[in-house]
């Protein structure tokens, strides 16, 4: 894992060390300890939390390590702009849109958190192909408007690459 650090961290971080600060803590690899622990406390929070990272790669691998060491969500979701990413056991939430049909309806997304959202951790993939998406802008609205950050941890990944 390479190149990964906070939206609040302001120095450059080179591409072979990995910073990431949760509040105002910066943890940078090989990680301590306590990093580690600290990490886990994080993604363990209700709420959104930020990370910047050097490309999708790195922030897919950052998630799949630290959420599999956790063993403990059963339904990890993640949104990216493209479907495909099967390497990982994780639920893909535009795959899950486009095949029941929710991009194609009105009120798509009252229906989908209603009845189908069942994710106890989820992550978004802000590139911008994801910004393009016409249903983004609403999806965010959605996630706010049915408070889904009180109940469960929504991970917002950006990126210095994005290819």
């Amino acid at each position: 894992m390479k190149g990964i650090r906070s939206r609040y961290q302001q120095s450059k971080i080179n591409s072979h060390s990995i910073s990431v600060t949760t509040s105002l803590k910066l943890v940078i690899a090989p990680f301590t300890e306590q990093d580690i622990l600290h990490l886990h406390k994080a993604l363990l929070t209700p709420g959104f939390h930020y990370f910047h990272v050097l490309n999708v790669d790195a922030g897919r691998l950052f998630m799949q390590q630290f959420l599999n060491s956790l063993h403990y969500y059963n339904n990890i979701g993640y949104l990216a702009a493209t479907t495909g990413t099967k390497e990982y056991n994780f639920r893909d939430i535009l795959e899950e849109l486009q095949e029941n049909g929710f991009l194609y309806k009105p009120y798509f997304l009252d229906e989908f958190f209603i009845d189908n959202f069942d994710y106890d951790f989820i992550w978004i993939e802000t590139t911008a192909q994801l910004y393009t998406l016409s249903w983004y802008k609403e999806f965010q609205n959605k996630l706010n408007e049915y408070n889904v950050p009180a109940h469960i941890p929504v991970v917002i990944l950006s990126y210095e690459q994005e290819q």
